[in-house]
């Protein structure tokens, strides 16, 4: 049975105090292999299914069921570019809105088309920037080709915030926390750009 999503509160909090925020590391102290930060490469998911938008959102639906995943990257079978993206969400409203079952509409009706996606090369931080400015969960992570190479997540990233020791963890993970408190945060009371 389906429980009810908690109310989300409008105020949000800094998991660390802003003296806390910033690395009190010196060059003495860090190890520049630990110093480096990891490209969305590294960081991925690489097996990920895609659907095509010919599909039924039912065919949806049921990939996401069996991948225990909200989100699918639409692609174009015959060359793996990306088309867009569909999530439980947007199969569920389309069927409220058309008033229609999923069998009979496709995902190419219901998918968002205008799709912010991230390369193999990018670093974290510019991940972080993409999720919180777009309050998106997922970024498609593309190749030198355009081609879906895998997806990067905000589970994705705390993984790698909780393998990190020390500062690089507590600073990671207010990232992370940064991070999920702007995709939470209800769209009219994001902060201007």
């Amino acid at each position: 049975m389906l429980q009810p999503r908690s109310d989300r509160s409008s105020e949000v909090r800094s998991p660390l105090p802003p003296s806390k925020r910033e690395s009190r590391l010196t060059d003495r102290d860090v190890d520049p292999m630990e110093a480096a930060e990891p490209s969305v490469h590294e960081l991925m998911t690489k097996d990920v299914r895609t659907i095509g938008p010919d599909a039924s959102l039912a065919d949806a639906a049921r990939v996401m069921w069996e991948r225990d995943c909200g989100f699918l990257p639409v692609t174009d079978r015959a060359d793996g570019r990306l088309l867009g993206v569909i999530t439980d969400r947007d199969a569920c409203m389309a069927a409220l809105m058309h008033g229609a079952p999923l069998h009979q509409l496709m995902v190419n009706d219901a998918m968002s088309k205008a799709v912010m996606s991230c390369t193999i090369g990018d670093d974290v931080e510019q991940a972080h920037s993409l999720m919180r400015q777009h309050q998106i969960h997922r970024l498609p992570v593309l190749d030198g080709d355009g081609r879906l190479a895998g997806v990067l997540s905000i589970h994705d990233l705390a993984l790698r915030a909780l393998q990190r020791d020390g500062d690089g963890r507590q600073q990671q993970c207010a990232d992370v926390g940064e991070t999920i408190a702007q995709i939470g945060r209800p769209r009219d009371l994001r902060p201007a750009d």
